[in-house]
């Protein structure tokens, strides 16, 4: 995980400074835009549940591992403080279920230059797809998304007249469920539900293309 996140700040350090002899005459970026974006998040913390079933007790818990998100958001750039756009995308929180969200995105210039930090605001909804093995251990009955929200602060350059280069640092919430059947002398004992809210920091790297 470490190695993803310092090969994500490397690449995006390269670029930003290799854009000071690459960028052309300033040139109006209003209009339509496509931003795709490559992101990580280190596990903050693990959650442990357990339930019982006639003084047996089973755990569920959150995997502790790095979450992994592509996404690709298209929209309006109504000036430089403001663009409005949709996305969508996979993401990956634990090994059981791939989200794919759908969400709504505000961001935005602070600075009229071509180096500029850069607002972002994602608000939507994940649906949810069990990716578990057969045979994996606690395998889920049942996979649920929900709430997505996303909120940072990047960091953008002009790389040509039409691209900008940036690197994201965020905060992200994400609600999921799990619902499991546990097994007791080969027949179902019980059903559980365990509902996650993960909170996590998010860095990423995106590509915006404007038309």
């Amino acid at each position: 995980m470490k190695k993803t996140v310092l090969l994500i700040f490397a690449l995006s350090s390269g670029l930003l400074l290799k854009a000071q002899d690459i960028i052309p005459a300033k040139k109006s970026m209003l209009g339509f835009y496509n931003t795709s974006t490559f992101s990580a998040m280190p596990v903050v913390r693990t959650n442990s549940n357990y339930y019982n079933y006639d003084f047996i007790y089973y755990p569920v818990q959150q995997e502790a591992r790095a979450a992994y998100s592509v996404r690709n958001t298209s929209g309006y750039r109504f000036f430089d403080a403001l663009n409005v756009g949709l996305g969508t995308g996979l993401e990956n929180f634990e090994s059981s279920a791939l989200l794919i969200p759908v969400y709504a995105e505000i961001s935005g210039n602070m600075l009229k230059k071509r180096f500029t930090p850069i607002y972002y605001v994602q608000v939507g909804y994940d649906a949810a797809v069990n990716i578990s093995s057969k045979n994996q251990s606690y395998r889920p009955k049942k996979v649920e998304g929900g709430l997505s929200t996303l909120a940072g602060i990047g960091f953008g350059a002009r790389l040509d007249k039409s691209t900008v280069l940036r690197l994201n640092f965020g905060y992200r919430l994400q609600q999921a469920s799990y619902t499991y059947d546990y097994l007791i002398y080969g027949q179902t004992g019980s059903i559980q539900t365990r509902k996650m809210t993960y909170h996590r920091a998010e860095v990423g790297l995106s590509f915006t293309f404007q038309k």
